[in-house]
This record gives structure tokens, C-alpha cells and sequence, in this order.
């Protein structure tokens, strides 16, 4: 009778280890290889697939400025029909100015819309160019609540203007100690005519409702702002700066308004470059 005896070969500890070594190799090389392909998969050429942003702020002063028509209105009613004692005329005149600013305001922003591209952003307004800085440049984004900007008006940084804003504050104050109705009144107007309008155009929307307004400025001076109208051009958005210029919309700084963030000089480098009048092709 024939036994066979058969040897088993005992791995050393060398060949564990070599196997162990190759086996992680390859987890790492197919990591390595999905992340590549999970990478070039988000690529995107905003050269030849431009971000476009439709700025809405044009709809929302048209908002505020019926709005306004619709509190002179009830203002003139309530005068005239009922106990007579809010003087309409003096409120007409008022929101009249409101309504005329107003309508200055909107030429910033007719027909606006912003393009976001590899190496530049464009912001067109009426078929012109507005502002056009590369996304390296930017040196500051801001979400506010407020669309002015003070192109328009007084330059911000002056006396008078510094004055004036103090004055707006303490007013309201010494009027809730001499007359508490009329100024919780005017209060709960300023809201309708500021906040509301924003309000009413984000309605049923995912999205931010008061810090809406993104503000962009360039270092060479240059700036603009815009409407965010959805969650979806948020999160585009986002996407692009941090892509572009290294910037997280997440944690941008929040304001009411930008007005005095921006120098005189600034001012003028912006006016001088709408005036210019460059269409956009």
C-alpha cells in the first residue's frame, strides 16, 4: 500500500504582508480611479455653458411701487369716507418721492441678467454692460436686504448723507415717546413698502427671503448686485465661486444694505463705466 504524502506550504510572514500590500494597491488605484471620474463628470466650461442668472430686482420695485399705490389709495378712502383724521394728501406726497426713487432704481436693473464665465462675470443691464470683472478679482460678496445702490443718490460717505442716516435712526425713537401710534404706523408701512414686495415675489419659493440681494465688487472698483430668484441658482452659484474665485457663499458676510462699503471712488469708476455704454454681443 502507497501513501502519498502531500506538504502544505506554510505562507511566510513576508508573503502575508505582500499580499496585504498588493490588495491595498489596488483599493487605492480604483479609489483614485472613481474619484477622477467622479471629477471629471462635475467639470463644466463656463465658456461654453455660461452660468446666466435672470436678475428680478426690476419685478420687484414693480412690486413696491403698487404696493405704494395701493397704501395712497386706502390712505385717500379712509380720509375721505371714514373719520378723516390721517391727512392723505401729505402720505400721497411722500410715497409719491418713494415712487419716483423707485423708478430711478429700476433703470439699474431693466432687462438685467448675469453671466458667469471661466475667467469673467458680466452683469447686462438693457443690452449694455453694467460691470465686467474676472472672478479672481472679487473682492468682497455681501447678501443684503436692501437693492439700492448709490449711483443715483448722494455719495454715501459725505457729511450730509452720515447725517441725515443718524437722524432717520433717532427720529423714530423720540417719535415712540411723543407719538407712539403714528410711529408704530409708519413702521409697519416702511416694512410693507421694503419687505413685503420681496416677500411676495420669493412666495412659495425654497429660498431666501430678506438677505436676497447678492452684492459682488471687484478690486479695481468695479461692482453690481442681483436677485437670487431660486435654491437652484444659489446652489450654482456657489458652486461657481468656490470654483473661481475660492469664495464660500455659505458664510458671506450679511448686511441691510452695502451703501457705505462703497468709496467715492468707487462710485465714480462705476458711473464712469456705465456711461460708456458698451453692448453686450
Amino acid at each position: 500500500m502507497n501513501l502519498k504524502i502531500q506538504y502544505f506550504k506554510i505562507p511566510t510572514e513576508f508573503e502575508f504582508a505582500r499580499k496585504f500590500y498588493l490588495k491595498e494597491l489596488k483599493l487605492e488605484n480604483e479609489n483614485l480611479e472613481n474619484k477622477s471620474n467622479v471629477k471629471k463628470s462635475n467639470l463644466r466650461d463656463y465658456d461654453e455653458n455660461p452660468l446666466i442668472i435672470v436678475d428680478n430686482t426690476e419685478k420687484v420695485i414693480r412690486n413696491s411701487i403698487i404696493l405704494i399705490i395701493c397704501l395712497i389709495c386706502l390712505a385717500v378712502i379712509k380720509d375721505f369716507f371714514f373719520d378723516g383724521k390721517i391727512n392723505s394728501m401729505q402720505i400721497a406726497m411722500c410715497f409719491t418721492f418713494v415712487i419716483l426713487f423707485r423708478r430711478e432704481e429700476a433703470k439699474l436693473y431693466k432687462n438685467a441678467i448675469v453671466y458667469f464665465y471661466n475667467d469673467k462675470i458680466i452683469k447686462v443691464v438693457d443690452d449694455k454692460i453694467f460691470a465686467e470683472f474676472e472672478p479672481k478679482s472679487i473682492k468682497k460678496i455681501t447678501k443684503t436686504i436692501s437693492y439700492s445702490l448709490p449711483i443715483f443718490y448722494p455719495t454715501p460717505n459725505d457729511f450730509t448723507t452720515k447725517s441725515a442716516v443718524v437722524f432717520l435712526i433717532i427720529l423714530p425713537i423720540l417719535g415712540l415717546f411723543m407719538f407712539p401710534m403714528a410711529t408704530i404706523m409708519i413702521a409697519v408701512l416702511t416694512f410693507l413698502v421694503l419687505i413685503l414686495p420681496q416677500a411676495i415675489f420669493h412666495f412659495g419659493e425654497n429660498t431666501e427671503i430678506l438677505h436676497d440681494m447678492i452684492f459682488i465688487q471687484s478690486k479695481n472698483g468695479l461692482f453690481f448686485n442681483f436677485l437670487l430668484s431660486s435654491q437652484d441658482d444659489y446652489n450654482e452659484l456657489k458652486t461657481y465661486f468656490k470654483l473661481k474665485a475660492n469664495k464660500n457663499l455659505d458664510i458671506a458676510e450679511k448686511k441691510i444694505s452695502v451703501w457705505f462699503d462703497i468709496s467715492e471712488k468707487d462710485i465714480k469708476i462705476q458711473k464712469q463705466f456705465i456711461l460708456q455704454g458698451v453692448k453686450y454681443e
